[in-house]
């Protein structure tokens, strides 16, 4: 766990030399070092978003200094501290901040009462049945939930944000049915959303319906070629599921952006690539980090193994393909390639 702790933050590190005035990356660092319980950085990151000075920034701070009050278990500054947000800030964003720094306690029925406070005074406020509706999934409640959300969306068809909350709370539930027309109806609402493209486009993927999936992303891929999640997906699809070489020669190009990267799952996408062109000892440059940070994922193991049989290193692709055959002996799905990782441990 600190090995993972550290290598966050040294991520976030990084990526703050080149944004310094990020609330996001600051956020996300504060809370790295009080999970470490590092306090005095904690301070200081605190102290750093004070300083830049918007309200962004100051939002961030105020979360940062709840949930480190709360970490060190000093419950009657926290809740003076609350108290102090509601008489300072403006009414929503203090509201805002009180809610989620309960739930982050779990206090979800603190929450709940907390905004039913302010629904008595404001019975008309989005912002705040939108959030009472997240608040009742949270605490159970799918059914009081989704008849809020429906009620949003039959004011105001175009707000994305529920329709998307709409969508993810029947899919949470397995509800897939329900889900799939929440989707169409959406997409009927805002047929431009990508977003929702994003959405059909996961869902086609995950029915085995690829040819669909890789038709939408190429459409999201046109509209915004610098998406890099967009890319990454693309590309996986077509030098996964297409054998031709022109079109595993697009892959590439499409991947090309993702040399470099420190995420795992691009790591694996143009490591598989740089594969599948017979670029061996590239591929393993990004294969063995992927594969190291998703070691649950058979797919990103079968490519390192596959990686590691080119180079002939057998010894470590024997132990990789093992690797796969244990996941599946202990529970996990066959995947379509076990045939190959069978013959391949027989043959090592």
């Amino acid at each position: 766990q600190e090995d993972k702790l550290l290598s966050a933050e040294d991520v976030l590190q990084s990526a703050l030399r080149l944004q310094s005035d990020n609330p996001a990356l600051l956020n996300a660092l504060g809370n790295v070092y009080i999970r470490m319980e590092d306090w005095p950085r904690t301070d200081g990151v605190i102290e750093r978003l004070g300083r830049i000075g918007t309200d962004q920034a100051g939002l961030v701070a105020n979360e940062l200094t709840a949930r480190k009050l709360a970490a060190q278990n000093r419950g009657d500054e926290l809740q003076s501290f609350l108290s102090g947000l509601a008489d300072g800030e403006s009414g929503l964003q203090a509201a805002a901040s009180i809610i989620r720094l309960r739930v982050a306690q779990g206090d979800v029925a603190g929450a709940l009462a907390y905004t039913d406070e302010l629904l008595a005074k404001t019975p008309e406020n989005t912002a705040l049945r939108f959030i009472r509706a997240g608040l009742l999934a949270i605490d159970g409640k799918p059914g009081e939930a989704d008849a809020i959300l429906r009620q949003l969306l039959a004011e105001n068809p175009q707000d994305e944000r529920v329709w998307l909350v709409l969508y993810n709370l029947h899919r949470s539930r397995g509800e897939d049915e329900v889900a799939a027309q929440v989707l169409a109806d959406a997409q009927a609402a805002l047929p431009d959303s990508a977003n929702l493209k994003w959405l059909e486009a996961g869902v086609a993927e995950q029915q085995g319906d690829i040819e669909r999936a890789i038709a939408i992303y190429e459409e999201l891929y046109a509209a915004n070629s610098g998406a890099l999640v967009v890319a990454n997906n693309l590309a996986s699809l077509i030098s996964t599921h297409r054998e031709d070489d022109a079109t595993l020669q697009r892959a590439y190009e499409i991947a090309r952006r993702l040399r470099g990267t420190d995420v795992p799952q691009f790591q694996d996408t143009y490591g598989w690539i740089a594969y599948r062109l017979g670029n061996h000892e590239e591929a393993l440059e990004y294969l063995a980090p992927a594969a190291a940070a998703l070691p649950g994922d058979p797919t990103v193991q079968f490519h390192l193994a596959s990686a590691q049989a080119a180079l002939g290193q057998d010894a470590e692709a024997l132990a990789s393909f093992q690797k796969i055959a244990e996941q599946v002996a202990a529970g996990a799905p066959r995947p379509p390639f076990m045939d190959t990782v069978e013959a391949e441990i027989a043959r090592l």
